[in-house]
């Protein structure tokens, strides 16, 4: 349960980075975002400001929102402008994704300024592939934090020179059989070995060579 939990919190975060990316880049080559939602459809709850007021305007339930034309992309059959005055910012009860509506995205009202099909090629080319290229900048951004406080590494064939060691080297379990020794002995999955018998261990050589001489 724990796995599947973490794992949604992961894909939402690289959802609303993609979906980020096409949001960002639209709005700011003129298009008009009828919706930024995380998750699929049926809406669960959602805001946008009120363009009159500037007042954050509160939505709950799926109102007119569509599973089925939300994944395949197919136009709308409502009037997403007649529906909400501006941009709604949409959590939904399906966590598996995201999606941005843009006016037009599929060609249609071409002939109005803040649609997508209104656009040059070239606006257009750079909000579909906005939201892979952030996903290239975010990984670089996690990959290069990373690199600076430490990242886990496989010592088992051998330290590179250039490395700096930040902690106590240890082997991490990543499961454990049920009915085995280890389960016995209550290891439990993300359970860190630095020490067996007073002697420190770095790999899962370390671990495996005790484990015979103690068999």
């Amino acid at each position: 349960m724990f796995t599947i939990i973490i794992f949604i919190i992961i894909l939402s975060i690289l959802v609303l980075v993609h979906e980020g990316g096409h949001y960002f880049t639209a709005r700011k080559t003129g298009m008009k975002v009828y919706e930024f939602g995380i998750g699929y459809p049926p809406r669960a709850i959602g805001f946008y400001r009120d363009p009159v007021t500037g007042k954050r305007v509160w939505v709950r339930g799926k109102g007119k929102s569509d599973l089925k034309k939300t994944v395949s992309g197919q136009e709308q059959e409502v009037d997403e402008e007649e529906e909400f005055p501006a941009t709604l910012y949409s959590i939904n009860w399906l966590p598996l994704g995201g999606f941005v509506r843009i006016k037009g995205e599929n060609g249609e009202k071409s002939n109005q300024n803040d649609s997508f099909g209104s656009k040059s090629a070239g606006k257009r080319i750079l909000v579909l592939s906005a939201g892979v290229i952030m996903n290239f900048i975010f990984a670089g951004i996690i990959l290069g934090f990373g690199f600076m406080i430490g990242l886990p590494m496989d010592f088992s064939n051998g330290l590179d020179s250039r490395a700096t060691v930040v902690e106590q080297p240890s082997v991490l379990v990543k499961a454990v059989e049920a009915g085995s020794p280890a389960d016995d002995a209550g290891v439990k999955f993300g359970d860190k070995i630095i020490l067996i018998d007073q002697i420190d261990i770095a790999t899962v050589t370390d671990v495996q060579n005790i484990v015979k001489e103690k068999g």
